[in-house]
């Protein structure tokens, strides 16, 4: 029993410690001034779709651009992930940091 127990707590560091990691580097990635992002160029038109979309999304309103009607027109898998960044930090801006990031 001795042996399960130290490899549980050394599991459950090793995890503690890749959660740290990962907070850290979004925090880092969100305080970086805005202009570091884009190079000073706009978004192309996709990507704007897309995370217009994503953002609906995380705020339960569907896969709409406009909040209204429903749309087809993006990438799936992109844009549910891009959903996460929305739904983890619920603004917009410092989503936008993560995905431009």
């Amino acid at each position: 029993m001795t042996f399960r127990a130290a490899s549980t707590s050394s599991s459950s560091s090793g995890l503690l410690w890749i959660g740290l990691s990962v907070a850290i580097i979004l925090m880092m990635i969100c305080l970086r001034p805005a202009d570091m992002f884009r190079g000073g160029k706009p978004l192309v038109e996709d990507a704007y779709y897309s995370l217009s979309v994503a953002r609906n999304l995380a705020d339960g309103k569907g896969f709409t651009v406009d909040g209204e009607q429903l749309t087809n027109g993006v990438q799936p898998l992109f844009t549910i992930i891009s959903t996460l960044s929305f739904i983890v930090t619920g603004g917009d801006i410092e989503a936008l940091r993560i995905q431009l990031a």
